[in-house]
């Protein structure tokens, strides 16, 4: 591998005697498997816990003066060890969990290589890559992504991976200029191949049914969820078939709406013929119903 970027160093193997940490604070209890009588103060805390890399190591005279703080017994004390010290457990992160982390951000359909990547120890922790792009940053093709372990709450080593894209994902575009808030028709996208990952995309023509732009998006533009928006089933001004139900009787004719809504959602109509104003149902784009109780009822 080429020589790697510059990151801190962690260390690549910690003593054996070193207690593990899983925590961002040392307790009472993890000192208790090498001296018992700090069992019995449970999770109280003894100090922090140091930062991935490093040691924390209580001297003999530190050990006795947090018996005391804590009310232990100090009878046995002359049996305790020298000192105790404390550290994350580190290993070498793996191509597989390299791998993973990526495609949890780039989506599972990314196709890439990994050239190389972090080799030093990391603590154990979630490796995170995120708002992935796979488009080159270098002449060679290459792309270096930027992410994290976290190893305890709020707590981050950086690591990083060089990759390169083995073919470019196939994706909707838009095939002409979208307007903002206009209900989108197939015809106005096309399937393409794209000259990066946008993350998550949308591959088929079907899933812009019902859907609009938040904000115009000029033709040629790889669409992603977060462009768009669910139309709605009815939109102010527009004309709606209502039908009415009263007891057997049905009844059905066209309004104009005067609020918009989803299905499910109450909306405001005006009868065009005698131009009194009711509400109804939304039961689907451009379709409304009223239910009407009559005597029987």
């Amino acid at each position: 591998m080429n020589s790697l970027p510059p990151i801190f160093v962690i260390v690549a193997s910690l003593s054996a005697e070193c207690l593990p940490i899983h925590g961002d604070r040392i307790r009472a209890a993890d000192l208790a498997p090498i001296i018992a009588e700090f069992g019995a103060a449970g999770e109280r805390t003894l100090a922090p816990a140091p930062l991935a890399g490093a040691e924390r190591r209580f001297p003999a005279a530190e050990l006795h003066r947090l018996a005391r703080r804590l009310g232990l017994p100090t009878s046995l004390a002359k049996s305790w060890p020298e000192s105790v010290c404390f550290a994350y457990v580190s290993r070498p992160l793996t191509l597989e969990e390299i791998d993973r982390a990526i495609r949890r951000s780039a989506g599972p359909g990314a196709s890439f290589e990994i050239l190389e990547f972090t080799l030093f120890p990391m603590p154990l922790g979630d490796v995170v890559f995120k708002d992935i792009s796979l488009r080159p940053d270098r002449r060679d093709g290459t792309k270096l992504l930027h992410g994290s372990v976290q190893y305890a709450p709020g707590r981050r080593v950086p690591v990083w991976a060089r990759v390169r894209a083995l073919e470019k994902p196939k994706g909707l575009v838009a095939a002409q200029d979208l307007r903002a808030g206009v209900r989108m028709e197939a015809s106005q996208v096309r399937l393409a191949d794209l000259e990066f990952a946008v993350g998550p995309r949308l591959a088929a023509p079907e899933a812009i049914t019902g859907l609009m732009p938040r904000h115009a998006i000029a033709a040629g533009t790889p669409l992603t969820p977060r462009m768009l928006i669910r139309c709605r089933d009815v939109d102010p001004g527009q004309t709606v078939q209502v039908r009415v139900r009263a007891g057997a009787a049905r009844l059905s004719f066209e309004s104009r709406a005067e609020t918009g809504g989803y299905t499910g959602d109450q909306i405001l109509l005006k009868n065009p013929v005698s131009g009194q104003r009711f509400k109804a149902k939304v039961e689907g784009q451009a379709r409304a119903s009223l239910d009407v109780l009559t005597k029987d009822n």
